[in-house]
């Protein structure tokens, strides 16, 4: 009796990671969409030193490309 709720209770909790997994696949798929248009920087940005491909991409999210909006370095700094 006890090895069968063991039973039951792991695959409920295996079938819990397998949708969580395939979420994140279909999430990480929608940025690489998202992204396309932006490849170009984003490879920019990833040969800084210190960003990889996920934080270009975060950047890239957050701040964009078009850095006329700052009016200086400064102020993207801040």
């Amino acid at each position: 009796m006890l090895i069968e709720s063991h039973d039951f209770l792991l695959t409920q909790m295996l079938g819990r990671i397998d949708a969580i997994d395939t979420d994140i696949a279909a999430v990480d798929t929608e940025i690489e969409v998202q992204l396309d248009p932006f490849a170009l920087a984003a490879a920019r940005l990833d040969e800084i030193p210190g960003i990889g491909p996920v934080a270009a991409a975060i950047l890239l999210s957050e701040i964009g490309v078009d850095m006329s909006r700052f009016p200086t370095t400064g102020h993207l700094c801040l």
